[in-house]
């Protein structure tokens, strides 16, 4: 294969046993000064300034000559070995990024590769099995596609492509890793750093400057932006069952609380928790492709069961009864007035108006529960009625004389015969008896004094005694 330098002044042709340099005269087509080389360089190729001839030698490694040498077949300079793997070498073409490509074939591994021989114009190094492609079976390519040098002359090297990439945003102040791209150079970071990597922990501008040896410099800018979420769900609570919480979170974005189910409004920082059972809910903020998640563990702690008889009552003034509560927990009854004792469950009340008790009850957990009794008070009926008969037959029903009513508190009867006779004088009912025997069927006159209301009544009358 014949190759042109890129300038059109050197020519050269080879085979595998021979490497023939010659110098061309552009003006007339004539090449002279012919120069066979003391290496084999196999589908050699030039340098994008003229002034190297690199190949593939026969110990299978990738070597220059200087075309400004005085004695060019002894300025062999080694580049870098290429690897053993059951392959031949095949052709190398200088391509429009100033790199040399060279492919070689490998038998064992089936794949054809594609590497590059950087800087050739000034401190070449390689870059081996940039490429790969499995061949297909039974076939074997090692060319690459041919272009005239002269277009891709360069007397120096361009800049090197240094690319930091878009521009990122920084997610809750983790750091984004800014890399050039570039290895075996020197780095030098806007904030001073030397090292190939910067880890970016601030919003900002960042510029790297990357020189390689002999390779030329390139410069590279990126801009960080800042995403601080400052996401933060609250602390865990306990609640008592049947209760509700209000959550206190805050956070930045769009925020989004899970599961759902268990809040009253799932995109906002404090909506009110509305399940009825332990839940760990999870909040996440999202803004500009950043996101963040907290999390919170509401409890949900048993309630007291608690109920009281009698649930309504109605009693006479004075009068008492009994309040019957169960519940597991210590109670609490309020109001005070009237009752018997305020931290038990069963006090007896003796109200002296209408009102409504309510007792609490309150866990272990320290969760509640209440009920009520409505107690109405009637005052009591100052009226007493008189019989005007009674039947003492033993039957148990109308045995007795007495004054009826609710209200009274006692009473002294004297009763007298028609002849006016003391009968009985007491403060009991007269049960018809006289001097121990039964008196006989009759009118009979009583006089009675009954205590009642606070006061006295005092009454005569006539009861008919019958048998």
């Amino acid at each position: 294969m014949i190759k042109a330098s890129p300038d059109g002044k050197w020519v050269t042709c080879g085979s595998s046993t021979a490497q023939l340099l010659l110098q061309f005269d552009p003006s007339n087509g004539v090449v002279s000064n012919p120069l066979q080389l003391n290496v084999t360089l196999v589908n050699a190729e030039f340098s994008p300034n003229s002034k190297r001839l690199f190949g593939v030698n026969q110990n299978d490694s990738v070597v220059y000559v200087d075309l400004t040498s005085p004695n060019i077949p002894a300025s062999e300079v080694l580049v870098g070995a290429l690897p053993g793997f059951g392959s031949i070498n095949g052709q190398m073409q200088l391509a429009p990024d100033g790199k040399i490509y060279f492919v070689q074939a490998s038998f064992i591994e089936d794949t054809v590769y594609l590497s590059t021989i950087v800087c050739p114009n000034t401190a070449p190094f390689l870059e081996l099995k940039k490429l790969g492609y499995k061949m297909p079976e039974g076939s074997i390519f090692v060319g690459l596609p041919n272009f005239d040098n002269a277009i891709f002359r360069r007397d120096v090297d361009p800049p090197l492509p240094v690319d930091l990439g878009a521009d990122q945003t920084l997610c809750n102040n983790q750091p984004v890793l800014l890399d050039p791209g570039i290895s075996n150079a020197n780095y030098v970071w806007s904030n001073g750093s030397t090292t190939q990597t910067l880890a970016a922990l601030s919003a900002g501008t960042y510029t790297v400057t990357v020189t390689a040896p002999g390779c030329g410099i390139g410069v590279d800018s990126v801009v960080i932006n800042q995403i601080d979420l400052n996401l933060d769900a609250g602390d865990d609570q306990s609640i008592c069952a049947g209760s509700t919480v209000l959550l206190d979170a805050s956070g930045n974005g769009n925020l989004s609380w899970s599961p759902a189910s268990s809040v009253s409004n799932a995109g906002i920082a404090t909506p009110f928790f509305i399940a009825d059972s332990s839940t760990v809910l999870v909040l996440t903020a999202s803004q500009d492709g950043c996101t963040a998640q907290d999390s919170v563990q509401i409890i949900v702690l048993p309630s007291p069961e608690i109920s009281v008889t009698p649930t309504d009552t109605t009693i006479l003034a004075g009068a008492s009864v009994q309040l019957l509560g169960t519940g597991q927990g210590s109670a609490t009854w309020t109001p005070a007035d009237g009752l018997s004792c305020t931290a038990c469950l069963n006090p007896i009340a003796t109200p002296s108006v209408s009102g409504v008790y309510t007792v609490v009850v309150t866990n272990a957990q320290g969760c509640s529960a209440s009920a009520t009794v409505s107690i109405t008070v009637t005052p009591p009926d100052c009226t007493p009625d008189f019989p005007n008969a009674f039947t003492p037959n033993g039957d148990v029903a109308n045995d007795q004389f007495r004054p009826i009513g609710e209200a009274i508190e006692s009473f002294e009867l004297r009763v007298f015969n028609r002849w006016g006779q003391n009968v009985f004088t007491g403060n009991t009912p007269w049960d018809g008896r006289w001097n121990d025997e039964d008196a006989p069927s009759d009118v009979y006159v009583y006089k009675i004094d009954v205590q009642i209301c606070g006061s006295v009544l005092s009454k005569a009358g006539e009861v008919t005694l019958l048998r």
